[in-house]
């Protein structure tokens, strides 16, 4: 199993409970978020199943945890979740899945409401830069499976 950690710049939980939350980490009185992962990861060793990473994921969602982008995969299906300091929105596919440092859903269209500004000073370039990013990777991706396609065509 592979994981990858991403910063997410924007969360929906209040500012106080995060500082008092990293606070906490610092103390040494709460896990970080690679130590969270570090045990999922040697737990996950011990059940090779699709099924255990979805279930991997589940419960790193509800883990208490500054708000991040965690990527999971196992080489046969990956878990994208956008994590809040308490909850995680989860998004999953066996075939391609991509994240950058945007939430894939925006806040005030899922019904919840940002708490955080971003800390870049142009927030809209720094979300169409995530965008353009997603954009070109998701574009490799679709060229992939079209030379892919083609080679098959070609071969029968």
């Amino acid at each position: 199993m592979s994981l990858s950690l991403n910063y997410r710049p924007l969360h929906l939980c209040d500012n106080s409970h995060l500082k008092k939350h990293q606070l906490l980490v610092i103390l040494g009185f709460r896990p970080s978020v690679s130590s969270i992962l570090r045990h999922t990861l040697f737990n996950q060793q011990k059940t090779e199943t699709a099924s255990s990473l979805v279930e991997s994921a589940k419960q790193l969602a509800r883990v208490r945890s500054a708000p991040c982008y965690l990527t999971l995969c196992d080489g046969n299906h990956a878990v994208v979740i956008e994590k809040d300091l308490l909850t995680g929105r989860l998004r999953e596919n066996d075939r391609f899945i991509v994240q950058t440092n945007h939430d894939s859903c925006d806040a005030t269209r899922c019904g919840t409401e940002l708490r955080s500004e971003p800390v870049t000073p142009h927030p809209e370039l720094w979300l169409r830069d995530s965008n353009d990013r997603m954009d070109v990777i998701s574009d490799k991706w679709s060229d992939h499976c079209s030379t892919e396609a083609s080679s098959d065509d070609e071969a029968v």
